[in-house]
Formats: structure tokens, C-alpha cells, sequence
């Protein structure tokens, strides 16, 4: 995951906000955020910084 899968959620969420849950974006981001979500942590990890709390990146890591 990168930069282009955040671009992808973003425009998820706007599909969202639009009342188009409908659009395939949409399931494809939902699929793709749960499997990435790391079991031992219940977290998804950072790919920039590591794993865990002090490693997240910038608000994201506050959401759970």
C-alpha cells in the first residue's frame, strides 16, 4: 500500500459520501483495508515507519 491506495480510499470515501456505495471502488478499498489489517495488533501497520502506535503515520493511527 502507498500513495496510490490512499488516493484510492479517499476516492472510496467520496463514492461514500455521494450515496454510491454501489460503485466497485468501493468494495475493492473495503476488501483491500480489511485484509490489510494486522491480526496481533489490530492495526494496519505503516508501511513507511514499521508497526505499532509510534510508528503510524501522522492522524491515521488514532482512528481505531
Amino acid at each position: 500500500m502507498g500513495k496510490l491506495f490512499s488516493l484510492m480510499i479517499v476516492l472510496a470515501l467520496a463514492f461514500l459520501l455521494a450515496d454510491r456505495e454501489d460503485h466497485p471502488l468501493v468494495g475493492r478499498v473495503r476488501e483491500a483495508l480489511v485484509a490489510a489489517v494486522d491480526p496481533a495488533s489490530g492495526i494496519i501497520p505503516s508501511f513507511a515507519e514499521g508497526e505499532g502506535v509510534a510508528g503510524g503515520e501522522h492522524r491515521n493511527v488514532l482512528t481505531t
